[in-house]
């Protein structure tokens, strides 16, 4: 077939993977964008390789499958850099950093984000690539947000402003300005946040565009009312503008931010008890209204109606004249409830400061009605939020309340689960004591609950998993090391399939520590910690890394000029390679011998030993080539 042709259904199949991919068909997806990759390669179009393996990665990704999708994002990756296409490789560096964000990876992430920008920089083509930096500026920005690096995320936000405006792009700039200002409101600055809003509206007037301009303006309101913010004249006249905004931008978002802003005008007016002395004046007349406008007069219909409804602003309408029943028949039980939803409601949508509002008044009345367990799920509730918004330190602090009223309910449930969470929040501030006490207790906790079979092996696991991970972490690997191997113990013990992964890591880590010993020459602790591996393979029956285990050694002995101990090694290697056929194990210890006789004058044998080698290498490609001279 002419290269032509297969270029044309190369592209065909491209064409038909894609549709397959948007019907949500991804068996046929994913064997035709196969086939597309298997062409464009016949042929060379490393362009074609790389937007296939891209939509496969995809695939993955939306399957959940990420290391697979990772996989083929880097096989991307490696295709831009073998032909050293600069933009590709922009693209497929900040397509990994996408990826390990989803992960919630934040430093792996970063480290893409970064290289990204690197190569970007490299590129003539500066308004398209200027586009790229600031979109990976900004992400490296929420990153750091995210690992709870405030300054630093403020850094990376204002390098992404300055680029912004240097290229003139409006869009980024307000993109830009939101960003920190909403740092500025995590950091409770709020007149550096109202000053960057207040700099954002500026921007989306200048641009037209109505929605950013209803969200700065609503944004910028809500600070001055809440935190008493000079210059409320300006802030009166943003009122008016939202106002006027919202009737000419009929949106379901726009009603939404109507019922918002009055609602938080009566609040921020302190207003509360005027309204419900207004309310218990005109019972009969709220009564008809509320039958009036949700055709019922009881709140369990009106709990029903709302379960019902399919549009947000109609469920959040609906429970709010639910909980203004509530009020006036001054049922606490209805009322906590009816705070909870509304909180709900605000939280699943994103607007936290308006959930806080309900849920904190519903923590008041649970402490009030005394109902521990309902001021604990609160709690909770509050302490997500927190999270969500980056602000660790309130997080935690609130989850340890919720702690303490699971001791005191001896709720063990639910205190080893808190005691994980907490130690999660430490870690993610690099507070590795901190992280290690709550850690550890949860650990102790979990123990001697099973050892009364109300918890088992799973949640020893799980503790000592995350006691690994600090460790790690942390890099201090001899402690991780000593956690993992409790781990496979453990594992072992209740029969969990945790082995290969957890194998793979105490693996590696052995190998760093005979590395460190090795290079402290300390040939001794460094045998000991590739024996430990030697076992680990033999029991795995993994014979390619038991031969390059046998090299390693072989190599210690060699660096001490035992030659003999060495030679030893290197023939159980050989050996090893020659049983699996791995062609460049047989080569390289077929140099290894060679070294050896050469060393120790044997030169008939070191001659035949590197030219047995040396015939094996010329068959290889020139980067996996032997060096033997």
């Amino acid at each position: 077939m002419s290269d032509n042709r297969i270029r044309y259904n190369a592209k065909k199949l491209k064409q038909e993977g894609i549709e397959f991919y948007r019907e949500g068909k991804w068996g046929e997806a994913l064997a035709t964008l196969n086939k597309s990759m298997d062409d464009y390669q016949e042929i060379g179009n490393y362009k074609g390789m790389i937007i296939s393996s891209n939509i496969i990665g995809n695939i993955y990704r939306d399957k959940g499958e990420l290391e697979k999708a990772l996989k083929h994002y880097q096989e991307s990756l490696d295709i831009a850099s073998e032909f050293n296409d600069r933009e590709e490789i922009s693209i497929a560096l900040n397509i990994i950093g996408n990826l390990y964000r989803e992960k919630e990876e934040w430093e792996e992430a970063y480290s893409y984000y970064e290289r990204g920008i690197n190569v970007a920089k490299e590129i003539e083509d500066e308004n398209e690539n200027k586009e790229q930096i600031l979109v990976s500026l900004n992400s490296m920005g929420d990153l750091c947000r995210k690992m709870g690096n405030l300054s630093e995320a403020k850094i990376e936000y204002k390098k992404s402003l300055q680029l912004a405006e240097e290229s003139k792009n409006d869009k980024g700039i307000f993109i830009s300005y939101c960003k920190i200002g909403y740092l500025s409101r995590i950091c409770e600055k709020w007149k550096e946040a109202v000053f960057y809003y207040d700099k954002a509206l500026q921007i989306a007037q200048k641009i037209g565009d109505e929605t950013e301009i209803l969200s700065s303006s609503l944004i910028i309101y809500y600070l001055s009312q809440n935190h008493e913010i000079e210059n409320q004249e300006h802030y009166s006249h943003i009122k008016n503008e939202i106002k006027k905004i919202i009737q000419t931008f009929e949106s379901s978002e726009a009603r939404l931010i109507k019922i918002s802003l009055e609602y938080d005008y009566e609040r921020n007016e302190e207003r509360w008890q005027e309204a419900y002395n207004k309310y218990r004046k005109n019972l009969k007349d709220i009564r008809s209204s509320i039958k009036r406008k949700i055709d019922i007069n009881d709140v369990t219909l009106a709990n029903e109606k709302s379960n019902e409804a399919d549009n947000w602003e109609e469920k959040l309408k609906l429970n709010l004249e639910i909980l203004k029943y509530a009020k006036v028949e001054q049922n606490q039980e209805d009322i906590l409830n009816s705070f909870k939803k509304i909180g709900n409601l605000y939280k699943n949508k994103g607007y936290f400061e308006q959930s806080l509002i309900y849920y904190k008044e519903g923590l008041v009345l649970a402490r009030e009605l005394g109902t521990n367990k309902e001021a604990m799920t609160i709690l909770n509730t509050i302490s997500e939020i927190y999270r969500e918004e980056q602000d660790l330190d309130k997080s935690i602090t609130t989850y340890n309340e919720s702690l303490q009223i699971s001791r005191f309910l001896v709720d063990q449930r639910e205190t080893y689960n808190l005691l994980k969470i907490i130690g999660d929040l430490h870690s993610s501030k690099k507070e590795w004591k901190e992280a290690f006490h709550y850690y550890k207790e949860s650990l102790n906790l979990a123990q001697s609950l099973t050892a009364e079979n109300v918890f088992n092996g799973h949640d020893i696991l799980d503790s000592l998993k995350r006691i690994c991970n600090l460790y790690q972490n942390c890099t201090d690997i001899e402690n991780e090391l000593l956690y993992r191997e409790r781990v496979q113990k453990i594992a072992k013990n209740f029969n969990y399939d945790t082995e290969t992964s957890n194998l793979n890591r105490i693996i590696f880590l052995n190998q760093k520590v005979a590395s460190f010993h090795r290079g402290n020459n300390n040939s001794a602790e460094a045998l000991k910690y590739y024996r430990k591996n030697l076992e680990i393979f033999e029991r795995l029956n993994d014979l390619k890394r038991e031969l390059i285990t046998f090299s390693e050694i072989g190599d210690l002995y060699r660096d001490q000029e035992r030659w003999e101990e060495a030679n030893e090694y290197y023939v159980k290697s050989l050996n090893l390679s020659k049983a699996i056929d791995y062609q460049e194990g047989i080569s390289l210890n077929f140099k290894n011998i060679g070294d050896i006789y050469r060393v120790t004058e044997q030169w008939e044998k070191s001659y035949f030993y590197y030219h047995e080698g040396l015939k094996i290498s010329e068959t290889f490609s020139y980067k996996n080539k032997i060096v033997f001279f």
